[in-house]
């Protein structure tokens, strides 16, 4: 299934698509849908991150410039999937680290940042406590966005499983800018979490334990979704 397919399916709306080839080996791209009706693309960007020319090509960042048409505020959006782990944690983290410190750079480019609304988001490939992931909530360094996901730290929670432990590999974070008051948005912190649904779920034949229901495992085969679960998050326009 691709986008085109997915927008076909969700309730209907004036659905859109900001998607760009990447240079990921793969051809997996990061991308946004929208609702037409609510919000406008004023800029689509690329955010590429060089590992150097020995390093296979990864996914770039998909930066995206939203207005809402009602409240006639600016929104950027980063949507992330770095580096995985796939050689090792500690032998990949100088990957996700350096993605991180792309993303960083690039949101301290902006004109006025700390008055900019940010969410950034999706498969960072890190816990909540890991160095890229830190990062991007260091004070600091001028970033300072609030992870709405460390309160999942220390559950028994997460987006991804591993040996049958839960982790969030997968966050949200928001600029203060977006949830100091000053926005015209009410960010509903109850929503930020996991999105479950039974078909997105399988389960082990010897634990009974439920996990991701992947597409593949290395060359096998297996029609599902995704090993990860999505996040989620509600922003309600002030009225």
């Amino acid at each position: 299934m691709d986008l085109d397919d997915l927008i076909q399916i969700l309730p209907k709306s004036n659905w859109k698509i900001v998607h760009i080839d990447s240079t990921d080996g793969r051809g997996i791209d990061n991308a946004v849908i929208y609702d037409l009706d609510m919000v406008e693309v004023l800029e689509s960007l690329a955010i590429q991150i060089d590992l150097g020319a020995k390093e296979q090509s990864i996914k770039d960042i998909r930066q995206v410039k939203f207005v809402d048409k009602y409240a006639k505020e600016e929104l950027v959006i980063f949507v992330n999937h770095w580096p995985s782990r796939y050689g090792g944690e500690l032998e990949s983290n100088w990957k996700r680290v350096s993605a991180s410190q792309t993303l960083q750079t690039t949101i301290n480019r902006v004109d006025e940042p700390s008055e900019i609304k940010f969410i950034v988001m999706d498969d960072f490939n890190d816990h909540l406590d890991n160095q890229s992931v830190m990062g991007l909530t260091n004070c600091d360094k001028g970033l300072c966005l609030e992870n709405l996901y460390e309160k999942f730290d220390g559950t028994e929670k997460g987006t991804y499983s591993y040996k049958g432990k839960w982790s969030f590999l997968d966050q949200i974070l928001l600029s203060k800018s977006t949830i100091d008051g000053s926005s015209a948005y009410t960010v509903v912190h109850e929503s930020g979490g996991p999105y479950k649904s039974d078909f997105m779920f399988q389960k082990d034949k010897k634990s009974g334990e439920k996990f991701p229901n992947r597409t593949y495992c290395g060359s096998n085969y297996y029609g599902g979704y995704s090993n990860h679960l999505p996040v989620k998050l509600t922003l309600v326009t002030k009225s």
